[in-house]
């Protein structure tokens, strides 16, 4: 996609993002993390839209698909710049959950949108419970 040294993570990257879905991991494709829409040295771009039933009933995202698509990011954008005689792994990945995030859909927009802040009752009132 872009003037990068060829090696075996950029070509895998060209792959994921002009490739079929099929050729994802199959980790991947059980959680249904999708692909990669583009790549350039140092960054990567992704679009993601849940199937509703990875949402939690208030409509907020389960924290742990919060931490799996870091964890898909960070690689992919590791891929753009790792030497082509290594491999890497991730060896620790912390996510800390300051805010509720919610997945809203704007009526202008046929997409989902991040949301962050208290956006349901239930979340308020766990933070009045707590004193926060």
């Amino acid at each position: 996609m872009t003037a990068a040294p060829r090696t075996w993570a950029t070509e895998r990257l060209d792959e994921i993002v002009n490739g079929p879905v099929t050729i994802l991991p199959p980790v991947i494709q059980t959680l249904r993390l999708g692909g990669l829409d583009e790549w350039g040295i140092g960054w990567i771009k992704k679009r993601w839209q849940p199937p509703p039933d990875l949402l939690n009933v208030d409509g907020s995202l389960f924290g742990g698909y919060i931490g799996a698509l870091a964890d898909q990011a960070l690689a992919f954008a590791a891929m753009t710049v790792v030497p082509a005689d290594r491999v890497f792994r991730t060896i620790n990945l912390n996510v800390n959950f300051i805010r509720l995030v919610e997945l809203i859909r704007l009526p202008s927009r046929r997409s989902w949108w991040l949301r962050l802040g208290r956006c349901s009752p239930c979340a308020q009132r766990s933070s009045e419970r707590m004193g926060s």
